[in-house]
């Protein structure tokens, strides 16, 4: 990403990522269990597929390439 930030976008960009991670965390938290019991999930399913991302994250970094390129100039925050 070559886009470079003022401190004010940086400081805003910040604060919407500390709210949504304090208001994902206790959700999922809470509610994760029965989120993956309803969309079908078996945990060691996920755990094998985070294993899988995790390891094409690293292969791709020992390589010296980008895991993901951001194709758009919209804000990057999460929501």
């Amino acid at each position: 990403m070559d886009r470079a930030y003022s401190a004010v976008e940086r400081h805003r960009l910040i604060r919407r990522l500390i709210l949504t991670v304090v208001l994902t965390s206790p959700a999922l938290f809470l509610y994760g269990n029965y989120l993956f019991e309803v969309l079908g999930i078996a945990l060691d399913a996920f755990r094998v597929g985070a294993g899988i991302l995790l390891m094409l994250s690293v292969i791709s970094l020992v390589q010296g390439k980008d895991f993901y390129e951001v194709q758009s100039t919209h804000d990057i925050a999460v929501w």
